[in-house]
């Protein structure tokens, strides 16, 4: 007699369908719901990330800007004196 053998051996089917197939879906489920229930634990990390990462872009991008309006001044004031230089030149003349 093989005790190892479904078929042949009730004791054994008895052990496996009341013990093992519940230990085992037990744990599967266990694990399934800690899992589930635990979440992300580094979401807020994560989330910290990105809003930092966020910020820098707004600041690059509000730095970005800055220049560009010291620069559009900047050639806005050359024009008007260079338009006021010829201006002046004609009225000379």
């Amino acid at each position: 007699m093989n005790y190892l053998d479904l078929d042949t051996n009730p004791e054994m089917q008895l052990i496996t369908v009341m013990v093992l197939i519940p230990v085992v879906f037990n744990s599967i489920m266990f694990w399934i719901q800690d899992y589930y229930l635990k979440g992300d634990k580094h979401a807020a990390a994560r989330i910290a990330k990105e809003m930092e990462e966020k910020r820098r872009e707004r600041l690059r991008l509000a730095e970005l800007s800055r220049i560009r309006a010291r620069v559009k001044d900047r050639d806005l004031s050359d024009f008007s004196d260079k338009s006021s230089q010829s201006e002046h030149s004609f009225v000379d003349i």
